[in-house]
């Protein structure tokens, strides 16, 4: 096919014009019944027309005469279809060729089998010219339904090349078409070319064929109709380097292939038929070669693939991490399995970041219940190049950490292996000061990594803390000093290494926008309240199952412990963190495994010390212990208690809650899963039992914090909450 960005023709197979026609009103074609020769047929078109009307009446005694040499077997028509294949390459003549009926001739003369090479290839060239830029023509196309003819062309090895420009000429710009192109099975032909033998006749136009595919893939029928073999295909030639040698080539097919596995049963068929090895191998060529910190100088400029690249690594590791979340994945390759090698390969320290993140979250999929969580931490030892990952993220503090993706990848992975209570101690390195707590010294508001980066690393300590009393004493316990005597000792210089992690933790909670990092204020808040249950869980009652290797992992802590917790925080970061937990009405959930955690508190009186405190210290945290116990003192339910009702299945997803628990009065240490369980299904009435426990162990441990005119409060509280609840129990309200 010929083509031309200007009036002056262009040369060469393959080629397209590019340029817009000049749309006129057409006119009339002037079909006059005369045959002309073709001398006088080429005078007809040698010159461009003066508008599209008089393009279309030069044009119909030339239809005629197509028409008339056809019906009569004269080879002639293969010479006037040169001709009017030439004169198809100016721009002037596509409408024309429309108007006039000659595109919809050379359709159909495409529609039949077999027809002279030399009349197929002409026929092609108008039909592709005459369609570049030109919707009308396309449209026509459509509407012809002569477009899965086209498509039967690739057969033809004679015109592959001109057949596979006519059709990105055809839908390119145009989605009518390209619906029609994958309604009529285009790609998966398309396809079948690229997997056989016959590859080696389109190498110059795997470009083409790329672009062809991605508009395809597009369609909402590709995800039936296209070949499942897609991704397949397309990643192994994407690996050739002997094929595809082009940057813009590779980054082009890589991105299709991944826009095929996106269609969910094309990524079962995938997994199922061993293409993991491919596409991680696809992974590591994109991330060696195409990294965009290789892409430098004129390459870069001349493919300008920076944007190119950085969506299609963005996908890739997305894809990887769906696909390793998919059923299939792990029965095909379990733990220990040449895929799984791969993955763990990449967290050496010489990979690329790129490579790195994505194991991160390919194996953090994996990482997905508990048993995988422990044997990737007990067998494998996961955890242990992961950590380093952070480690070295975290060398460029007091600046951001270089990577925030990849550091934020490890830190997502970690979360998942500190779920099982029995990975948590493996894991206490990571509370330890130069890993999480220096990352909590950088402003969460500063940029837009950092509140992410923050709130993970937040997250992660809260987990680790969680049911873990080896983990909480490491992380409250002030570090020793190797000679408390130096005079240096007390120096500001020396602050932060007397400090405790938990002081950075409190620095984060109290620096922390309330809005734009509010999450991670939440995190930092149960964190501390995880703390908080692990002190006061008591000794004859564990805080976890005891499936650690370290038994002291799982021990209660002694009270002095937890008494000199109290001593140096008892009124800073913790008062403020727990009023916010029980004043929110966003996450019920969250709200009333406070209340359970501040009624085991109040069992001690260093605890119930701390939770009056809270009830002086401002009129919200009171306000809700009264609205928990009484609603409010008309007895119509406060509006904590309307927008807490039926949402706590829905805070869950994003802030998990480790139960909402009834706390007995009778009750040495809280209540088990099932109890609490139960106890989801009716949050408000939980909250109300703990809220009166919490009441009555005030007034018997609060002592002289207490003050004269609580004690006549605390039991009228009492007194209108017991009502409700018996209330409640027999069914009365």
């Amino acid at each position: 096919m010929d083509a031309s960005s200007t009036s002056t023709p262009a040369t060469g197979p393959g080629s397209e014009a590019v340029t817009a026609p000049q749309a006129s009103v057409p006119g009339p074609a002037g079909i006059t019944g005369k045959i002309l020769s073709l001398d006088e047929s080429s005078a007809l078109i040698q010159h461009a027309p003066s508008d599209r009307a008089d393009g279309a009446q030069r044009l119909g005694d030339i239809l005629y005469t197509l028409q008339q040499l056809w019906f009569t077997g004269s080879e002639d028509v293969d010479l006037l279809a040169q001709k009017i294949g030439d004169a198809s390459r100016n721009v002037s003549w596509r409408l024309p060729l429309g108007d006039a009926g000659v595109l919809n001739f050379f359709l159909d003369i495409l529609s039949l089998n077999p027809i002279r090479h030399p009349l197929k290839l002409h026929a092609l060239r108008v039909v592709g010219n005459a369609c570049a830029d030109t919707d009308e023509n396309r449209a026509r196309v459509v509407e012809s339904d002569r477009l899965p003819s086209l498509v039967s062309q690739l057969a033809d090895s004679e015109v592959l090349p001109f057949v596979v420009q006519v059709l990105h000429n055809l839908i390119i710009d145009h989605e009518p078409a390209q619906l029609a192109a994958s309604q009529a099975g285009l790609s998966a032909q398309l396809v079948g070319i690229l997997s056989g033998p016959r590859l080696a006749e389109c190498y110059t136009l795997i470009g083409t064929i790329g672009t062809i595919l991605e508009l395809l893939v597009a369609q909402q029928p590709e995800s039936t109709v296209a070949d499942r073999q897609t991704p397949s295909v397309l990643l192994n030639l994407a690996l050739d380097s002997s094929v595809v040698d082009d940057p813009a080539d590779l980054v082009l097919l890589i991105s299709v292939a991944l826009s095929y596995l996106s269609f969910e049963n094309i990524q079962s068929t995938f997994v199922a038929s061993g293409g993991v090895p491919t596409i991680l191998s696809a992974f590591r060529r994109f991330t060696t070669i195409l990294d965009p910190a290789t892409v430098q100088g004129d390459a870069a400029k001349k493919h300008d693939l920076g944007p190119q690249l950085q969506q299609a690594a963005s996908t890739f590791m997305q894809l990887l991490a769906d696909i390793c979340y998919l059923p299939a994945f792990t029965a095909a390759h379990p733990l220990g399995s040449p895929v799984f090698r791969t993955l763990t390969s990449w967290l050496d320290p010489s990979a690329s970041p790129s490579l790195q993140a994505a194991a991160c979250l390919c194996i953090g999929n994996v990482a997905r219940s508990d048993e995988a969580s422990i044997a990737l931490v007990k067998t494998h030892a996961i955890h242990t190049p992961v950590i380093a990952v952070v480690q070295s993220q975290l060398q460029s503090l007091p600046e951001p950490p270089s990577d925030p993706l990849l550091l934020h990848s490890a830190l997502s992975l970690l979360k998942n292996l500190a779920i099982p209570p029995a990975t948590k101690p493996f894991l206490s390195d990571l509370l330890s000061p130069p890993i999480l707590p220096s990352l909590w010294s950088l402003d969460p508001n500063a940029s837009l990594q950092v509140p992410q980066l923050q709130f993970a690393s937040t997250s992660l300590a809260r987990l680790l803390l969680t049911s873990c009393p080896s983990n909480v004493r490491l992380f409250i316990s002030r570090p020793a000093r190797p000679d408390e005597s130096s005079p240096s000792a007390d120096d500001q210089g020396n602050k932060a290494e007397n400090e405790s992690p938990l002081h950075r933790f409190l620095d984060l909670f109290a620096k922390a926008d309330p809005t734009s990092a509010a999450h991670t204020r939440t995190e930092a808040a149960r964190a501390l309240l995880a703390i908080l249950r692990v002190l006061h869980t008591p000794a004859q009652t564990p805080a976890v199952d005891r499936q650690s290797d370290d038994q002291s992992a799982t021990e209660p802590l002694p009270s002095s412990l937890r008494a000199t917790f109290y001593a140096q925080h008892g009124n800073d970061g913790l008062l403020p963190s727990l009023a916010l937990l029980v004043t929110q009405d966003k996450f019920p959930a969250l709200r009333s495994e406070a209340w359970f955690v501040m009624a085991l508190m109040a069992r001690t009186l260093d605890g119930a010390a701390t939770v009056i405190r809270l009830l002086k210290s401002s009129e919200g945290p009171w306000d809700a212990l009264l609205n928990r116990v009484a609603k409010n003192r008309n007895g119509i339910a406060s509006p904590a208690d309307e927008s807490g009702e039926g949402k706590a299945e829905e805070s869950s997803s994003i802030f998990p809650a480790e139960g909402i628990a009834t706390l007995d009065p009778s009750s040495a240490g809280g209540v088990s899963a099932q109890q609490q369980k139960e106890a989801r299904g009716d949050v408000s009435r939980a909250d109300r039992e703990n809220a009166l426990v919490l009441v009555s162990e005030l007034m018997r441990n609060g002592g002289d914090e207490l003050p004269p005119d609580w004690k006549a409060k605390f039991e009228d509280v009492l007194k209108q909450g017991g009502k409700l609840v018996v209330g409640e129990r027999e069914g009365g309200i």
